[in-house]
């Protein structure tokens, strides 16, 4: 490969255009993927209010108010409902709920006595909440539906359950529905957002149309490669498909472990799935199997690959590697609590997150370390190419999200240079954990808007 400082410069311009151009492509896939969707739902008398009560992410602050006595489970929300009511406050996600379009709530649920129960919207100013419409359940419970007025628009839906006599329920499904009118004139309109530099503005500006125009649907003027949309609408490839895509490359790449391209190949079969699937929109929000799979067995089949650095690796590291991370890691930690200072407020992860996000610098950092940057400098023979190759490949992994791309590109170079020349682990993840969840406390939610990556960056829960 050239040396010639000038042709890296166009290497890295290259670069930094070819992730522009996926994440605005990626985004506006996405974007048509969901406008179809959702045509088709409200052709169909359905909207996009779906909640099977399974998740904590259905429920606004994650739990039910007025009551202790619930959990979540396979079969849906367990409650204790007493003559002092419990309050189900349903996750709209940003969105307006119009009673114009979707003007039946329907409910099924299993009561072992009788309970009564509110439904709650909120009033124009978004203020005040008030009932709307009650329904008496009895004995057994079942399915219901419940009539809504057709002049409301909420921002909020809340259930609240009553019972004259303690009282178990378990509700299974809640959904809203157009029944009182035809599904084409109650479809919401569909619009096609002006082109922005970055796509984090791009969502901005859906986020404030869906915040005036109620259950609204929005297009990126950017356009899309043919089938893409189809392909991100298709779950069996995302469940199926591309688990057995990595399997597929996987075997291929130990078939061909004498061949001259090993690393290229066992590169390719290792992140290859995980990128595509990214594209097509993987992790989706309501298949957590998959979402762990698909990495976990990616990160097997490196493992079985092999460290092919005849250095030795440390899982804590000496001194010197320790001293390595430090320094540059203490001078970004400075400078990114200061930028939080200057916000009026900053988005401190919780505890199960924080958790998650150290259990995943840990995976990344392993595999930089003994599989990534090992195969790379087998391939490149060049410390600036390693940094530019690495620094890629980690941006790659957190698309569509430009900005935290970028910050990836910058810091996955950073790491792979130095876990390379030092190969110890703690250090790499102490570095990593630090400044990933600083930078997603410190920066504003507009630069890198809920940090996720996939779909979950542009529909994020």
């Amino acid at each position: 490969m050239p040396k010639h400082p000038a042709f890296r410069i166009g290497l890295v311009v290259l670069g930094l255009a070819l992730l522009w151009a996926i994440s605005q492509a990626t985004v506006s896939a996405y974007l048509q993927a969901d406008a179809q969707a959702q045509q088709q739902r409200y052709a169909e008398g359905l909207g996009p209010f779906i909640w099977p009560m399974r998740s904590s992410s259905e429920l606004v602050g994650g739990s039910v108010h007025g009551s202790d006595q619930w959990q979540l489970t396979a079969g849906g929300l367990q409650l204790r409902v007493s003559a002092e009511g419990a309050t189900v406050a349903l996750h709209l996600h940003g969105r307006l709920l119009s009673t114009a379009q979707l003007d039946t709530l329907h409910l099924q649920l299993h009561a072992n006595s009788m309970v009564s129960l509110d439904v709650l919207l909120s009033s124009a100013d978004g203020e005040s909440l008030t009932s709307q419409a009650n329904l008496s359940i009895p004995e057994g419970g079942g399915q219901f539906a419940i009539a809504l007025p057709t002049a409301i628009v909420s921002n909020q839906l809340r259930l609240y359950f009553r019972a004259d006599s303690p009282a178990s329920l378990r509700l299974q499904t809640v959904w809203l529905s157009a029944e009182r009118c035809a599904a084409p004139p109650c479809q919401p309109p569909t619009q096609t957002l002006l082109p922005a530099a970055r796509v984090e503005t791009l969502l901005l500006a859906r986020d404030a149309g869906l915040a005036e125009a109620p259950q609204s649907l929005w297009l990126s003027a950017f356009p899309n490669l043919p089938g893409w949309p189809a392909l991100i609408r298709t779950p069996p490839l995302s469940d199926i498909g591309l688990p057995l895509l990595a399997i597929s490359l996987s075997g291929w790449a130990l078939w061909l472990r004498r061949s001259r391209s090993r690393p290229v190949v066992e590169l390719i079969a290792v992140l290859g799935p995980i990128v595509l699937a990214l594209l097509l929109g993987w992790p989706n929000v309501d298949r957590a199997v998959v979402h762990w799979f698909l990495p976990l067995m990616s990160f097997s089949a490196a493992i079985v690959f092999g460290d092919c650095e005849t250095r030795r690796f440390s899982w804590l590291g000496d001194f010197l590697a320790w001293r390595a991370y430090l320094r540059p890691t203490l001078a970004m930690t400075t400078v990114l609590i200061v930028v939080a200072l200057a916000q009026k407020s900053v988005r401190w992860p919780a505890i199960d997150d924080v958790l998650r996000y150290v259990l995943w610098a840990a995976v990344q950092q392993l595999l930089l370390i003994r599989f990534v940057a090992p195969r790379v400098v087998m391939i490149t023979q060049s410390r600036t190419e390693l940094a530019l190759t690495c620094g890629f490949l980690f941006a790659l992994l957190h698309l569509p999200n430009f900005s935290l791309a970028l910050l990836t590109a910058m810091a996955g170079a950073w790491w792979a240079v130095i876990g390379h020349h030092h190969r110890a682990l703690l250090p790499a993840l102490t570095s990593h954990a630090v400044l990933g969840l600083l930078v997603v406390a410190a920066l504003p939610p507009n630069w890198l808007r809920s940090a996720e990556v996939g779909i979950r960056f542009v529909f994020a829960p």
